[in-house]
């Protein structure tokens, strides 16, 4: 990440083979992730699941609260739960150190970038069993669109205990707040990568109206991770989190082009409410051992999962929001009587219980085996 100096997840990942990010181009107002063909890839965020998997759902959290983003690809059910085959993206936040870390940074760049960041990690005591770590940044930068800018404010306090040589315990939490939460948008083919006989449209063109725009987006969590070693051979390890995503758009987005005169872009208008709660605690207890020339590592483990998501989404369609890209016309009144589907609440519970096998037979073959029976239940309001 240091060395693409990247601002998004998504970014992180763009050369990583068998993996599609950015696919919206400039307009990915989210970690939007393909892997192996898989749509919205699930995230985790040190090791449980965060957000939901629906792309208007995921949020995005800056990487400048990251220690590092994982990719790991194929079936992995049997140690993070119900999961698509394609793969996940496992991002672990910036832990405590007894490092003295003392780091501020300023920049500016392209697009009127302004941002300045900190980072600070050390010791509470002189014996090395209260650590530290805090991280921050304040950020704004204008889109490949004109009249759209981001802002963005993040703080990620972290603390941890050592109370004795086999016992830790880390207290995680991050705010990250957008009061601009950037654009997002489409545009056709045609009249972009096509030529057409009345030229090309701009790179910077706006679909949307300027009067007709909102794009807010709060983000914050609050979890633990403990570990205990009985001996040598055995440990316990929990992990906790419970966050929360809310996020208010407004917009006019393109849908399509209007089939007699493919000049005119047909757009709808769309307003937006969110609200994303996940509670997440894993438990497991891990023994290594060794039997003639196998090392084995066996876990087993209880994994509870619950989130809500609640969806207010309100649109309406017409040919008075079209727009003719070559002579646009921005001044045009929105009409505020939108349809209203109504709201949506899902409230998701999953206990899973996960059973991992692992041997390394002279260090050179792995072998995974795994039992995971699940329960789960879903309602709808």
């Amino acid at each position: 990440m240091d060395a693409q100096d990247v601002s998004s997840v998504s970014q992180a990942l763009r050369y990583t083979p068998g993996v599609f990010t950015e696919y919206r181009g400039s307009s990915n107002r989210n970690d939007e992730i393909f892997i192996r063909g898989y749509s919205y890839a699930p995230r985790f965020l040190d090791g449980l699941s965060y957000g939901m998997g629906a792309s208007s759902s995921t949020g995005a959290i800056d990487p400048w609260l990251l220690e590092r983003v994982e990719l790991i690809r194929g079936p992995s059910s049997v140690l993070y739960g119900q999961l698509n085959p394609g793969g996940l993206v496992a991002m672990t936040s910036k832990r405590p150190t007894s490092t003295t870390i003392n780091h501020i940074q300023a920049r500016v760049g392209n697009d009127k970038l302004a941002e300045t960041a900190f980072d600070f990690a050390g010791s509470l005591s002189d014996d090395n069993r209260i650590l530290y770590r805090l991280n921050g940044l304040a950020k704004t930068q204008h889109t490949q669109i004109k009249d759209y800018k981001e802002e963005r404010f993040a703080l990620a306090p972290a603390i941890t205990f050592l109370p004795n040589e086999q016992t830790r315990l880390t207290l995680l939490s991050f705010i990250q707040q957008e009061p601009e939460a950037g654009y997002r948008n489409f545009l056709p083919a045609y009249g972009t990568v096509k030529t057409t006989p009345e030229g090309t449209i701009p790179f910077d063109f706006n679909v949307n109206n300027a009067d007709y725009h909102q794009s807010w987006r709060q983000q914050y969590g609050v979890g633990y991770e403990f570990e205990h070693e009985f001996n040598d051979r055995l440990k316990l390890i929990q992990n906790a989190r419970y966050s929360h995503i809310k996020q208010k758009y407004k917009y006019l987005v393109f849908g399509s082009l209007r089939k007699d005169n493919p000049y005119i872009l047909e757009r709808r208008a769309q307003q937006e409410k969110r609200e994303t709660d996940t509670f997440g605690i894993d438990t497991r207890l891990q023994a290594d051992f060794d039997t003639e020339k196998l090392a084995h590592t066996v876990i087993i483990g209880i994994d509870y999962q619950w989130s809500k998501n609640k969806d207010n989404l309100l649109q309406a369609m017409g040919p008075e929001y079209d727009l003719d890209w070559r002579n646009p016309n921005y001044h045009y009144p929105i009409d505020i009587s939108l349809q209203k589907p109504g709201d949506k609440s899902i409230t998701k519970t999953r206990p899973v219980r996960d059973l991992f096998a692992r041997s390394d037979p002279m260090e050179k073959l792995d072998l995974i085996r795994g039992i995971t029976p699940r329960l789960g239940a879903s309602s709808y309001l």
